[in-house]
């Protein structure tokens, strides 16, 4: 996780609270809440042990990617759990995966919004098709053929109807 700011803001007292290097241990005014570990790590206190005494305002980023270049479980369970419901969200989950793609010259959008990804044989790639095709909306939806060689294209199913239509 890549953390660009480590704050919240305690509901007690209004206080905004941020740590901004390791073991920077901040309290609010009033006690009740604190924030530590700068850009390395998020960790919260409650002197209520609740969670719901504090207003979450860090900005952060999950990897990706692990070091060595493999999609990470989040990345993964990320892709099986995308949510979609148009053409839209499609694209963006489209977006996310390039972000993860090993071969970038492997994974093509024609002017049709058809997808084609190559994996190369790599298996972070094939992971990631293996991710999308336990997205179910995605398999049944969007999933259009596969082949032999890692090959798998993926198409929206509008848009395919309007290529149809343009055949004809």
């Amino acid at each position: 996780m890549k953390i660009f700011v480590n704050k919240i803001q305690c509901k007690h007292c209004g206080d905004i609270i941020e740590s901004k290097t390791v073991h920077d241990f901040k309290t609010c005014k009033c006690g009740k809440v604190f924030v530590d570990g700068g850009h390395e790590y998020l960790r919260r206190g409650f002197l209520t042990k609740c969670e719901d005494d504090i207003i979450e305002l860090s900005e952060y980023e999950e990897e990706l990617l692990d070091e060595e270049g493999y999609p990470t479980e989040e990345s993964l369970e990320k892709i099986k759990k995308w949510e979609i419901k148009s053409d839209d969200d499609f694209e963006k989950l489209m977006d996310f995966i390039k972000k993860l793609w090993y071969y970038p010259d492997f994974l093509k959008k024609n002017k049709n919004k058809e997808y084609t990804l190559i994996t190369g044989g790599w298996s972070g790639n094939e992971d990631i098709i293996g991710a999308m095709k336990n997205n179910i909306i995605l398999h049944i939806t969007y999933w259009k053929s596969s082949e032999r060689g890692g090959k798998h294209i993926y198409q929206s199913l509008s848009q395919e109807i309007k290529t149809e239509k343009n055949k004809k």
